[in-house]
């Protein structure tokens, strides 16, 4: 009998870092050794494939996984990229251009800073405080 089913999950990783950073306390980041572990039980059940292995693949039964990060931060180089080296599974990177071109860094990560400086909820308290203060001003 032939399998024709096709499945593919995508799964989409910010902040893998030690979870204890005081710099994004707050955030929802998991540690190199989770994020490993992960990689290690996708494995077992899905072929981990890149976004342009899957589109050659895409009318093919299996069982797929794509992984991707967004951003592009510096830890994806530094400690990922040996994960997935070991593991030979690839990953897909969304890098960001603004922090390279332009200097910035993007408002998500101002937000995310300010999160882990003052913690969640005096960051939303002072937000909507604000928010409140703009509404009153129309």
């Amino acid at each position: 009998m032939i399998n024709k089913f096709h499945y593919c999950l995508i799964l989409n990783f910010h902040y893998v870092q030690d979870p204890s950073n005081p710099t994004f306390k707050g955030l929802n980041g998991i540690s190199e050794e989770l994020f490993h572990s992960y990689i290690i039980q996708l494995k077992e059940h899905f072929k981990i494939l890149s976004m342009s292995d899957y589109i050659s693949l895409r009318d093919k039964p299996g069982r797929y996984c794509i992984v991707t990060f967004d951003d592009g931060f510096i830890n994806g180089y530094n400690s990922l990229f040996n994960i997935f080296k070991k593991e030979k599974v690839p990953a897909n990177f969304f890098i960001s251009s603004r922090p390279y071109l332009d200097n910035e860094v993007l408002n998500v990560q101002k937000i995310h800073l300010l999160i882990g400086k003052l913690g969640l909820e005096e960051f939303k308290q002072s937000f909507y405080k604000t928010a409140g203060n703009l509404n009153d001003k129309r």
